[in-house]
């Protein structure tokens, strides 16, 4: 991605300009279908979405994942209770 960045010229990840909305956000992450959505139509998405399986970053949205913890965070809604909205979101949103 660094080489897209310095050619102005070659598709952009749809991040980049925003990293505040994919890497900054308080609180709770978005959630599964929230991820997903911001990286819809990124012509990275998968390069980025494997990457961030090998590297496991800390935090943000790789990838359409939402990362907490080197962990994606809609796997973590089962181990806390706090999580459950993240289910909610992800169920009303396959329906």
């Amino acid at each position: 991605m660094t080489l897209a960045n310095a050619n102005e010229d070659a598709p952009q990840p749809l991040c980049v300009g925003r990293e505040s909305e994919y890497a900054d956000y308080e609180g709770y992450p978005p959630s599964e279908a929230r991820a997903a959505a911001m990286c819809a139509g990124c012509p990275f998405l998968e390069a980025c979405g494997n990457n961030a399986r090998q590297q496991l970053p800390v935090w943000g949205v790789w990838g359409g994942i939402a990362w907490v913890d080197r962990r994606q965070a809609h796997l973590m809604a089962g181990d806390d209770p706090r999580w459950d909205w993240c289910i909610q979101d992800v169920k009303e949103f396959k329906h």
